[in-house]
Parts: C-alpha cells; structure tokens; sequence
C-alpha cells in the first residue's frame, strides 16, 4: 500500500518559496520523486514513470516564481537538515 502510494504521488517530500501571489503562506508543500532546474530558470517538480505510464510534470514555476526549495519534513514541511534559517521568520 504504501509504495502504492509513494509511486502515485512521489517518494521525496518537497518544500518551495513562492511570492505570496501564489501562496498566502508563501510556500507549496508537495511530493516528487526528482526537482529540475532548466537553463532558462523554470522549477519543475517529476513524477517518474510507473509501469504503462509516462514520466509526469506535477508541477512546473516559471523563473521569479520560486525564490528556492528544499527537502521538507513530512511531520511538519520544515526543511531538512536545517537549523536556522533567517527568512522563515520574516
């Protein structure tokens, strides 16, 4: 059930700041199995290929759209392997 579950909607447990036009808290929470950076600057969140089904896009930030992402937490979205950091206090 479990890596039912994680192949539907990723295995890594993703964190991205976002302008607050996006986001009210200024962050998207969401599961992935790989994160691409294009040349051009787009963020894109990967979904890999299940059995009969292609590699998906599950979500896609245009550049000035995300300002940086990080592996999160899944008990509180928190970044990994962070102790501080300045700008989740602003």
């Amino acid at each position: 059930m479990a890596e039912a579950a994680m192949a539907e909607r990723g295995k890594y447990y993703w964190g991205v700041k976002v302008p607050d036009t996006l986001s009210d808290s200024r962050e998207i929470l969401l599961h992935a199995d790989e994160v691409l950076v294009t040349d051009g600057g787009t963020l894109a969140f990967i979904l890999n290929a299940v059995e009969g089904s292609p590699r998906q896009v599950t979500l896609a930030l245009a550049p000035g759209q995300w300002f940086a992402y990080f592996a999160a937490s899944v008990l509180d979205g928190h970044a990994c392997g962070v102790e501080h950091w300045p700008i989740e206090t602003e």
